[in-house]
């Protein structure tokens, strides 16, 4: 029994201090190695601690060796890879990708068989609160603070926001690595924060406020509109919830609506509110700087001002919108001197079609499997690693689908499938608002993962919501 509460603290202080190791000086391959093999041996530990966990531990091994076996058959498959570009697969970090989008079942194994209480569940959950959201708006407010965008240092804090500041300077994300990620926390850190204030204490509207303050600061179009709109439907959700199953309501869900107004007040001059602005404007330099003459090819008759014609790639840079297309798209990740065709093709539609960053990542993958024109794609991908030389996309779910195909589509999501139908199935069975409350975590979790990026491959962000859902048909409501 001492072992146990021993190895239940353990797991406590490793979840309450998770994020730590999200800030950008301590992000880094070796510390999110370290926290896999963790988990791994926490694994183990849970093994050889409960026996009654034999049948799950069966399961939890048998999906180790199902994700080891399509590593394999991605090693096979990458060989006869066709590429205009040098595009290295990497075995290593496609073992590492594999091995990381395991530890949500591997997160769920462990603390299925730990006595874990809504003490301790809401004691990580308000760590978390203030780690996260409360570190953003602090550093924030004293005007030093990494941008959202940039990962540089910016001196603007909330106070400047009325001045019509590039977002660029003032969304901030406190000294976390990557601001998408934070977004995908800061909603989960809302929902149970406005949870926490109406079942738990008063004084946890603290929480509430300091998560939308965060949720501004960060610029984000997933943390401003997905945590308004998640305010409002998570507010609604809570009086139909209650009036359905005829709970009582609590007076304190009037204290949302001040708060609500003050996101609606702050909203228009907020940093991803310049960012609309922005690009509208870069928007407006493409129609103005792009010129079509009858309809012919936009790279002909091109030349310098002493008129000496240009060659493909001077002729290129010259037309192409560099507001809306970053010179490391066609110098660094995929090189115009490699496949000019796809290029001058982006050139010539850019007028048509309102390309950004991530229609331009998903066009140069799109182009790899062109290139490729393998049928066997469609079922194994072209691997994680391959894509992330090129670009990252910034859409999980097309990221997965592209990178390890349909087959590794259905293994590497199952956890979520299978938690959508978990959560759902006990939030019928129980009818507490906190299972409701876990499976909305959990929906705005694969909302933000389709719409946005960088979350289901990323511990920073699998792990905490791996922990939340374990919780699901725990917990009761008080």
């Amino acid at each position: 029994m001492k072992n146990k509460n021993m190895f239940k603290m353990i797991l406590i202080i490793f979840f309450i201090t998770f994020p730590i190791f999200d800030i950008i000086y301590l992000y880094s391959h070796v510390t999110t190695l370290i926290r896999v093999f963790l988990l791994l041996f926490f694994a183990l530990v849970t093994f050889w601690m409960h026996k009654e966990s034999k049948r799950d531990f069966a399961f939890l091994l048998s999906y180790y060796l199902a994700l080891l076996g399509f590593w394999g058959i991605e090693i096979l498959h990458s060989r006869g890879f066709n590429s205009l570009v040098p595009s290295n697969f990497s075995a290593i970090m496609e073992a590492t990708t594999l091995l990381k989008l395991s530890m949500p079942f591997t997160i769920l194994y462990i603390l299925k068989y730990q006595e874990l209480s809504r003490k301790d569940f809401f004691l990580v959950i308000k760590v978390w609160t203030f780690m996260i959201a409360g570190s953003i708006v602090f550093f924030n407010i004293c005007g030093f603070s990494l941008s959202s965008y940039t990962d540089q240092i910016t001196r603007y804090s909330i106070f400047s926001w009325s001045k019509s500041v590039s977002v660029l300077d003032s969304a901030t994300k406190g000294f976390f690595a990557v601001a998408n990620q934070e977004a995908v926390l800061l909603l989960m850190l809302e929902i149970l924060s406005i949870y926490g204030f109406l079942y738990d204490k008063k004084n946890l509207i603290v929480n509430v406020i300091l998560v939308v303050l965060a949720c501004l600061m960060l610029g984000t179009r997933v943390s401003t509109y997905g945590g308004i709109l998640s305010f409002i439907t998570f507010g609604v959700l809570y009086l139909v919830f209650n009036l359905f199953f005829k709970e009582k309501i609590s007076k304190r869900v009037i204290w949302l609506l001040p708060i609500f107004m003050g996101w609606c007040l702050l909203l228009p001059i907020s940093p991803n509110s310049n960012r609309v602005s922005e690009m509208k404007q870069a928007n407006e330099h493409l129609e103005n700087s792009v010129e079509k003459e009858n309809d012919s090819n936009v790279f002909e008759n091109t030349t310098e001002n002493n008129n000496e014609p240009l060659n493909d790639y001077d002729r290129f840079v010259k037309l192409i919108n560099k507001d809306i297309i970053g010179e490391q798209f066609y110098e660094q990740f995929y090189p115009f001197k490699y496949d000019q065709e796809f290029w001058m093709e982006i050139v010539e539609n850019q007028n048509s079609i309102n390309y950004n960053y991530r229609k331009i990542e998903t066009a140069i993958v799109e182009r790899m499997i062109e290139v490729d024109g393998r049928w066997s794609n469609k079922l194994f991908g072209i691997t994680n690693s391959r894509i992330q030389n090129v670009g990252n996309l910034e859409r999980d779910f097309v990221l997965h689908y592209y990178a390890f195909g349909i087959v590794g589509v259905m293994l590497t999501l199952s956890f979520y499938f299978y938690s959508i139908f978990l959560t759902f199935k006990n939030t019928i069975k129980t009818r507490t608002f906190i299972d409701f409350a876990i499976l909305s975590c959990l929906c705005l979790f694969m909302m933000a993962s389709f719409l946005s990026g960088n979350s289901i491959n990323f511990l920073a962000t699998i792990v905490p919501m791996a922990f939340v859902v374990s919780f699901s048909g725990k917990l009761k409501d008080c």
